[in-house]
């Protein structure tokens, strides 16, 4: 799976009940692991600390693009870089 993703751009990812399904699961495990510290187990995030991750409002945008690069470089204040941390496949 992780190869066919690779290869999937984004927006297709979600059209593949298969590839969405799988995604959605690895998702769930790659956040818990590395995300719900800071964000809680359901992305709500903790006021003026950490932004909520379960709303429509994106400080930085909500692109997988913009997505991508605060995963990649993280971000002012709390958000580490997790360049270091995850692998591209991960990060993807």
């Amino acid at each position: 799976y992780y190869a066919k993703l690779m290869n999937t751009p984004f927006e297709q990812i979600g059209k593949d009940p298969e590839l969405s399904s799988f995604v959605v699961s690895a998702g769930k495990v790659a956040f818990s692991d590395n995300c719900a510290a800071c964000h809680q187990a359901g992305g709500a995030g903790k006021v003026g600390l950490f932004p909520n991750l379960a709303d429509d409002d994106w400080i930085y945008g909500g692109s997988h693009e913009k997505i991508q690069e605060t995963l990649v470089k993280g971000r002012r204040g709390y958000m580490p870089p997790f360049a270091e941390a995850l692998d591209a496949t991960q990060i993807d």
